[in-house]
């Protein structure tokens, strides 16, 4: 539903020929302006339909600062592009969807004092580099996931193949983290923007809680997202709402065999969704973490600054 903004005054050319009308005009009681209707709520609800296909771009780009023990300053960094379908297998009486998300394609590249490394699972031939086998694996690969109107999203399931492998004694490199069953599950929780129940106004605010990967060894921590609604976006993003959100981690669980001490880990981002259309447009995210890591009794600090963004880039409807 769209919101209103009230009539705006009149503005009249002056013409030679309309003098004596301005003047008329001018000589007419006048009085506070009002608005033809008061500005109505935004009422934001995802609104998928059966036969639906969205394609969406996930271009993730981290650079990874640290100093050795000879106090140089390394830098790594790794980009991803990732292009998803989600098709829209049909959506029940309450308004759930069930989607089938694919990954159509995976590209890669990192750069570090050690070499070099690229795949664009596109391209022919085997990969270079150990991960390689693993995003071969994942392109092509299913998930099947149900979607609410609120944004509220569950039963994110990989397909048994995908399954078997990362839980098999000979998982591919690389299949830890972000590419890891868990892993992948929080990538699609965190590309759907979650919605207030009520309408809101800009300034309303609301809260999610996830769980994100913190182990090799399935281990998760809390976070905490809290979302602003910022309203209508001017131009040239006119027809899309903003919603700013910031994440706080709880911290990791101390281990004494891991010499690791996190200074500084936080989160912003911020989503675009087309209110009339109900899906997001585009999102964007920003990371930065500091750690220090106790090598030989020296303190030695990292950081980690991520990039992630979003987009929408196709979108049919039945």
């Amino acid at each position: 539903m769209a919101s209103n903004e009230g009539a705006r005054p009149t503005m009249m050319t002056r013409r030679g020929a309309c003098l004596g009308l301005a003047l008329a005009l001018i000589a007419l009681p006048s009085g506070p302006a009002r608005s033809a209707n008061p500005a109505e709520k935004a009422i934001l609800r995802w609104k998928l339909k059966e036969g639906q296909v969205l394609r969406y771009s996930l271009d993730q780009n981290t650079v990874l600062t640290g100093r050795g023990l000879e106090e140089r300053e390394v830098k790594q960094t790794i980009g991803l592009i990732m292009d998803m379908t989600w098709t829209v297998k049909g959506v029940d009486p309450s308004g759930v969807a069930s989607l089938a998300l694919t990954i159509d394609r995976l590209r890669t590249s990192a750069t570090a004092p050690f070499g070099k490394f690229s795949f664009d699972s596109k391209e022919a031939g085997a990969a270079t580099g150990a991960a390689g086998p693993l995003f071969k694996m994942l392109v092509g690969a299913e998930f099947a996931a149900k979607l609410d109107a609120q944004g509220r999203i569950t039963d994110v399931k990989l397909s048994e193949k995908l399954l078997a492998t990362l839980r098999g004694g000979d998982e591919p490199a690389g299949a830890q983290g972000q590419f890891s069953e868990f892993g992948l599950k929080n990538m699609v929780e965190q590309m759907v923007l979650p919605l207030p129940e009520a309408p809101v106004d800009p300034g309303a605010t609301w809260r999610r809680d996830l769980a994100i990967p913190s182990g090799p060894d399935g281990q998760t921590r809390k976070v905490e997202q809290d979302f602003t609604y910022k309203g209508p976006l001017p131009a040239p993003d006119v027809g899309l709402e903003g919603v700013e959100f910031l994440t706080k981690f709880d911290p990791p669980k101390a281990d004494p065999n891991v010499p690791v001490v996190f200074k500084k880990e936080a989160a912003t981002g911020r989503y675009e969704f087309d209110k009339d259309a109900g899906v997001v447009a585009r999102s964007t995210v920003a990371e930065d973490v500091e750690v220090a890591i106790t090598v030989q009794g020296k303190e030695i600090p990292q950081k980690v600054e991520t990039s992630r963004v979003l987009t929408l880039s196709k979108d049919k409807s039945p």
